[in-house]
């Protein structure tokens, strides 16, 4: 932050406390969310809200974001407007004497351009008369050089003459030819008292034959030629004299259909290994009898009722001779075989089958087991639960050893150890309620609760079932407690209060609190309504009794 803030926007001003307490001793204005728990006192411009809701806080901060970009385009608008103001309250006077600036500004500049011309021109001038050796003109130069120097000419007096020659072209004149050096360049500048720079790079001349000698470069001496060598004689006893000639290839014989004991031109003829005669598989002897033809349609019939794959099927017909059911027959067979290798595993999964007829007051309740969830939410293993508790329903606990040659097909198709559980009926007399209740998960009931009132109605015997699923009782009253079971507990309460340190004298009635906990527990008639704790389920039953009780638990030991 480079500057002091103008304003503040806090949302949850509680929690930023030490952010509002600096900013009012700075005397900064703060705009902030107030809540029922915060102080309004502290805050300049309070905006009354939630400052606990993530919605509502981004809501406010989108707002108040938007609020300063309006702001600060409704303050740049008003300063364009300003300066558009104080640009037409521009008087005569101003405009006068701003035109006489910058009339002044170009005097100035002019001046300077042409003070600096003259400058350059002196010094072309002075470089000029140094180059030349001497201020008089030369006699011999041409009329195109009396008015220069008598010397080389200078650099300007050769760019102007470039410049000129197009124009002299196009009149007519000849291109003037620039005059000869000096002889002894090297006199001139001594005589003008000037050196050659560090560094220069002399100007070379055409040599003349008066003045100038030329070396002569003396003469190479000839290099005597090297005496040709001697072919050496091949003797043969060396390696390339030892090679034999290559064979000449013999023409390949042209390959014809009815010359089969050739290849194909650019080929070569594979000769196969002769195996023993001991190796060789014996061909058995046709009989003379037609395989077996089965059609498609017979394979995808024998697939679709047994669910085995499409060559299982084929080979079991096949064995069959086409016959559908004793191919069905020979794949239970092969398949029975693995499912009893399959019976060790642990099947802890599986589905609930459940029935209701409230017209002849029948329920049942069947456990179909399996090994994964994958199979319990199968259509077929659920439907074949349901069809169990159908069964169970009308014909008893022992209709369900009708369905074996199904439960057989099911192990086969699905592949996995599939078994029935625990099944369960119930029957209920005249002017009795039944309901069932079953907790539905991934299209399968994994919590069937069945119960049976006597006097009540069927929306008590719903909520008595609803209860039921969420506690999961073990027992419907403390008569149905075995002895041995409440023996143990009796036994293990006693140690504990030991342990504890209790006196010896209040073991009794320790134990015997502690023993009325555990029939909470397991105990239907003695558990707390799980809508309202206060009263227990005897109370809510009030002169209903409680007939019947069932409840069939995926997983429950």
């Amino acid at each position: 932050m480079s500057r002091q803030p103008d304003a503040v926007f806090v949302i949850d001003t509680k929690k930023e406390h030490i952010a509002v307490t600096e900013a009012n001793k700075l005397n900064i204005p703060i705009v902030a969310v107030v809540d029922t728990n915060c102080d309004p006192d502290l805050i300049q411009y309070v905006i009354p809200g939630n400052d606990d809701a993530i919605r509502a806080g981004n809501l406010l901060c989108r707002v108040i974001a938007d609020a300063v970009d309006e702001g600060r385009y409704i303050a740049a608008k008003k300063a364009g407007r300003a300066a558009q103001a104080a640009a037409a309250a521009r008087t005569a006077e101003d405009e006068a004497r701003i035109a006489a600036e910058q009339a002044e500004a170009r005097q100035q500049a002019a001046a300077a351009q042409a003070e600096r011309e003259a400058r350059l021109a002196t010094a072309a001038v002075s470089v000029g008369a140094v180059d030349g050796g001497s201020d008089e003109p030369d006699d011999s130069a041409g009329p195109a050089d009396a008015a220069g120097s008598t010397g080389d000419r200078s650099r300007a007096h050769r760019r102007g003459t470039r410049r000129s020659e197009p124009r002299r072209r196009r009149r007519g004149g000849e291109r003037p030819r620039p005059p000869p050096p000096p002889a002894d360049r090297a006199a001139g500048r001594r005589a003008a008292g000037r050196r050659r720079p560090p560094g220069h790079r002399r100007r070379l001349t055409r040599a003349s034959p008066e003045t100038d000698t030329i070396p002569q470069i003396p003469q190479i001496p000839q290099i005597p030629q090297i005496p040709q060598i001697p072919q050496i004689p091949q003797s043969p006893q060396t390696p390339w004299a030892r090679r034999a000639p290559r064979r000449p290839t013999p023409p390949r014989p042209t390959w014809r259909p009815e010359n089969r004991s050739l290849t194909a031109p650019g080929r070569r003829r594979r000769r196969l290994p002769m195996a023993h005669p001991s190796t060789l598989e014996r061909v058995p002897e046709t009989t003379g009898e037609p395989e077996m033809a089965v059609s498609a349609a017979d394979v995808k019939r024998l697939r679709d009722t047994t669910g085995a794959g499409m060559m299982d099927a084929k080979k079991a017909l096949e064995e069959a001779g086409g016959d559908h059911a004793a191919a069905v027959q020979l794949l239970r067979e092969k398949g029975l075989s693995k499912v009893g290798a399959r019976s060790d595993r642990e099947n802890t999964e599986g589905a609930v089958g459940t029935f209701l007829d409230r017209e002849k007051g029948v329920a049942a309740l069947v456990e179909l087991k399996c090994e994964t969830d994958f199979v319990a939410k199968n259509p077929d293993f659920v439907n074949m639960a349901h069809e169990l508790a159908a069964l169970v329903a009308e014909g008893g606990e022992a209709a369900v050893a009708e369905k074996k040659d199904e439960l057989d097909t099911l192990k086969i198709t699905l592949k996995e150890n599939i078994d029935v559980g625990a099944v369960k009926r119930l029957a209920a007399g005249s002017g009795t309620a039944v309901d069932l209740y079953q907790h539905v998960q991934d299209g399968r009931v994994k919590n069937g609760v069945v119960v049976v009132l006597e006097g009540g109605t069927v929306e008590l015997a719903h909520e008595i079932a609803l209860h039921a699923a969420f506690k999961k009782p073990r027992f419907l009253s403390r008569d149905e407690v075995p002895a041995d079971i409440v023996d143990a507990e009796r036994a293990t309460f006693e140690t504990i209060a030991r342990n504890e340190g209790k006196p010896e004298a209040a073991l009794p009635k320790i134990v015997e609190g502690r023993l009325q906990g555990f029939y909470k527990e397991v105990v239907l008639l003695d558990q707390l309504y799980v809508r309202e704790e206060k009263q227990s389920i005897s109370q809510l039953l009030g002169d209903a009794k409680l007939a019947g009780f069932a409840q069939v638990v995926i997983g429950a030991k």
